[in-house]
């Protein structure tokens, strides 16, 4: 009867184990997680083989059991230390050359455990222990099951040894799951040292017994701490490939994870360290309360952030992308496609579209250079162009109130918001004289007309300017007239 109800337990424990396994594998483009399956079904393996074990009557249906054990138990230290290092990325001590020797020991010692008969090097010698009112394997230790027993617990040593790390370093939900990881890691080793002090049942494996516990601490885990969505996985290789600046918050607003192109933005950027809480950097918190897709300029270069949720309410991950190359050839497109190359004044396009906009009343100002015809004829057209370009600079610092294009050729067009007529008149008397008197090796001077602006309605605007500026050339030129 008590073997009946060994065996309920262990297949309990070993359907457990495989639920969880089912539901890690749906999970398999995470590494860890897809190692973690494999690890729980060596456990299910291992349950449910030595459930039918304990049921077996006779010493070679026995062994048969054990041998479907040993297919998940030989590969134990390999998958422990394994998922272990992956969690926590950790992989100076758990390197490829130390886990190669570990699989190397699993596939060993299943051959091993298959062919024991010939060698008796994992069991030196086996028998049946009837004391229990059911049969139980009885063995003696051969060389190769001390060195299958020493790979297992130093696995179990390392694991334990890198979650305590990971506890001491770290904050919030990331500190919980470690703890869970450790307290599965630490049930295992305290039912071995159990058995080693006599104070379990002798003969009787109890590891089986032992994965109950681990099950269900891991279905706490999961349920609780979303254990393997956000486990210890960092792909650092991938966040630090990354030029974007990227760091992650957990639920609880601690930093579980930042890149190292981080350390090369602004400041506090560059200063978040892993387990810090948000809250520590004031700038950084503002802007996770602002929308989730933002630009911001820090120390004259611009930065756009997009704060990414992830989960059920798992935590953000913040992403940050230097667009200050962007921003700049945007402005320089911009520019491109509303001035006018040569004097750096708006193109008639975009002039007449900010005229558009114009909301009160004002003055236009059309303004011509005299006889410009001569000036590229005797002095060539890159003194013309000379001359446009200096006429250009002296129109915007004369009048640095207006709005200003060059309208075509040599004629120029200006347009003055909340000013009168005779304000923009005088200004452009002066403006004129300085163009007339200018102590430059071309001399040259410029027919002005000056109108009120009659308000969404450039055409006609432009047709009194253009009617004033014929008027101030047919009275002799380098003259302002006004409607």
């Amino acid at each position: 009867m008590m073997h009946i109800i060994l065996f309920s337990l262990i297949l309990i424990s070993g359907t457990i184990l495989l639920i969880i396994a089912v539901f890690a594998f749906r999970r398999k483009n995470v590494k860890s997680v897809r190692i973690f399956s494999l690890l729980m079904l060596a456990m299910v393996i291992h349950s449910y083989g030595y459930a039918f074990e304990l049921l077996s009557q006779t010493l070679s249906g026995m062994y048969f059991w054990i041998r479907i054990e040993y297919i998940g138990i030989s590969f134990y230290p390999f998958l422990i230390m394994l998922f272990s290092r992956e969690y926590v990325d950790e992989k100076k001590i758990a390197s490829k050359p130390v886990l190669g020797i570990l699989f190397a020991t699993g596939i060993m010692t299943f051959l091993l455990v298959q062919t024991n008969q010939y060698h008796n090097l994992f069991y030196s010698r086996i028998g049946v222990d009837s004391s229990y009112g059911f049969n139980v394997l009885v063995f003696k230790r051969g060389l190769w099951y001390t060195v299958q027993g020493v790979t297992l617990y130093v696995s179990l040593l390392y694991s334990i040894a890198v979650y305590i790390h990971k506890i001491a370093i770290t904050k919030g939900s990331v500190r919980k799951r470690a703890v869970v990881m450790l307290v599965g890691a630490i049930i295992p080793v305290v039912t071995a040292l159990l058995y080693i002090l006599e104070l379990l049942p002798k003969h009787i494996d109890t590891s089986p017994f032992s994965y109950l516990l681990m099950s269900l601490v891991a279905m706490r885990g999961l349920y609780r701490y979303s254990l393997l969505f956000l486990g210890g996985v960092t792909h650092e290789m991938i966040l630090n490939a990354i030029e974007e600046a990227v760091f992650v918050v957990d639920r609880d607003g601690y930093i579980i994870n930042i890149n190292s192109t981080s350390k090369r933005y602004f400041d506090p950027l560059c200063r978040l360290s892993y387990g810090d809480e948000l809250s520590k950097y004031p700038f950084l918190l503002s802007l996770s309360t602002e929308k989730h897709i933002q630009d911001f300029e820090v120390e004259a270069r611009h930065y756009q952030l997009k704060i990414i949720p992830f989960g059920k309410d798992y935590g953000e991950i913040f992403v940050f992308s230097d667009i200050t190359e962007t921003i700049q050839a945007k402005r320089k497109l911009e520019i491109l496609a509303t001035t006018d190359s040569l004097t750096g004044l708006f193109n008639r396009r975009f002039f007449i579209k900010a005229f558009s906009n114009i909301a009160k009343d004002g003055v236009f100002m059309l303004l011509d250079i005299d006889y410009f015809k001569k000036i590229n004829d005797n002095h060539g057209h890159v003194e013309g162009d000379r001359v446009l370009s200096q006429l250009g600079e002296l129109l915007k610092q004369h009048f640095p109130e207006g709005v200003h294009c060059r309208y075509g050729g040599e004629e120029f067009a200006s347009f003055f918001e909340g000013v009168s007529l005779e304000i923009i008149y005088q200004q452009a008397e002066e403006f004129r004289y300085i163009i007339e008197t200018i102590n430059d090796r071309i001399m040259y001077t410029v027919s002005i007309g000056i109108v009120p602006i009659i308000i969404n309605d450039f055409r006609q605007t432009i047709i009194l300017a253009d009617r004033c500026l014929y008027q101030a050339k047919e009275r002799g030129r380098n003259q302002v007239c006004i409607t």
